[in-house]
């Protein structure tokens, strides 16, 4: 069974950005979720590879073997899949280890 992890980053009036990964199954049962909540964060491609990292942690946790992680932000899912090492690299890079 393949797993979807969804990243997900939303942005509050009060200068903090919310990470979270939802997982869900094959036919859209709930699996679990993780979020965190970071102050004086803005950067939408940082808090967005936040996300991204969470959802592994979440799959681990879930102990998912075969997952797809689903993002809206196209640099962030290049830099995972090329290994681009721009403001979000050490992100990416654990990202990569966790993947391993």
């Amino acid at each position: 069974m393949v797993v979807t992890l969804w990243a997900i980053c939303h942005f509050e009036e009060f200068k903090q950005g919310v990470a979270a990964a939802i997982a869900r199954d094959a036919v859209e049962n709930f699996l679990g979720v993780s979020a965190l909540v970071i102050r004086g964060l803005l950067d939408a491609k940082i808090v967005e590879a936040i996300a991204c990292r969470e959802g592994l942690v979440l799959a681990n946790d879930l102990m998912v073997q075969h997952f797809r992680l689903v993002s809206d932000n196209v640099n962030v899912i290049r830099g995972i899949k090329e290994g681009e090492m721009t403001v979000d690299g050490y992100i990416i890079r654990e990202i990569k280890v966790i993947t391993v």
